[in-house]
């Protein structure tokens, strides 16, 4: 009997067998795959955003190569007001090399932690 032969005509019919696994994989690992890597920047709050019920404080930043990207921080999570963080030049921000688009407040005056 050839078990080779075998196994693989059966993942080809279950290919569930092998997508289950990788997508757990992704799931836990994303983040610090994805965040192995990080530039710090400066970034400047520049208003609010609700989404699905959720208020949020939206922060733009500008990568190395000078793209600019927004990303939205739960209010919960911000312990300034608006009217403080509009006062703040310079918001202490980090994202990730790999994807640049991937980016978080890091700034200590800003952030509950």
């Amino acid at each position: 009997m050839n078990w080779d032969i075998n196994i693989w005509s059966w993942i080809k019919k279950n290919p569930s067998v092998l997508l289950i696994p990788f997508l757990f994989v992704l799931i836990f690992f994303w983040g610090p795959i994805v965040h192995s890597k990080v530039e710090t920047t400066c970034g400047k709050y520049i208003g609010e955003d609700e989404v699905k019920g959720v208020e949020d404080f939206v922060f733009e930043y500008s990568t190395k190569k000078g793209k600019k990207y927004r990303i939205g921080i739960s209010k919960k999570q911000i312990k300034l007001s608006a009217d403080e963080l509009k006062e703040l030049e310079c918001i202490e921000m980090e994202y990730s090399a790999y994807l640049n688009f991937s980016g978080t407040v890091t700034d200590k005056r800003v952030r509950n932690k």
